[in-house]
């Protein structure tokens, strides 16, 4: 054992892997930026946002995958919401200028949430796309 002041260190425990930890939402789990709270909570106080595009936001949220891709057509949304296909591209249209939702380039009319208001998948990951 090694001692530095009256702490004690057992070095081998240093480099003993440890068990993963379950989380106990398992898959169904995302972080939640603080920062982008606030940016959604602008676009509503400014009006930029209305009901139905935050309807469509929860429910790709709902739908998330990791490194946040939606995981669900706009056709199915539309259905799932109850709701034509057509305002659900006007309400996808207006999330996109807001920044909240990104499309995804080598999928036609497929989505993905922006990480700067949450985030499902390796922190790594996500410091590299806050990054770029």
């Amino acid at each position: 054992m090694k001692e530095r002041g009256d702490v004690r260190v057992e070095v081998r425990q240093f480099f003993e892997r440890r068990p993963r930890v379950h989380h106990p939402y398992g898959d169904f789990f995302m972080m939640l930026s603080q920062r982008g709270v606030a940016e959604l909570s602008e676009r509503l106080e400014d009006r930029t946002l209305g009901m139905q595009a935050i309807r469509v936001l929860l429910a790709m949220m709902r739908h998330m995958d990791f490194e946040n891709r939606v995981d669900i057509s706009q056709k199915d949304l539309a259905l799932a919401l109850g709701m034509d296909q057509s305002d659900l591209s006007r309400a996808s249209k207006v999330l996109v200028e807001c920044s909240l939702i990104e499309r995804m380039a080598n999928r036609r009319g497929w989505y993905r949430i922006s990480p700067r208001l949450c985030w499902k998948g390796a922190a790594k990951k996500l410091e590299e796309e806050l990054a770029a």
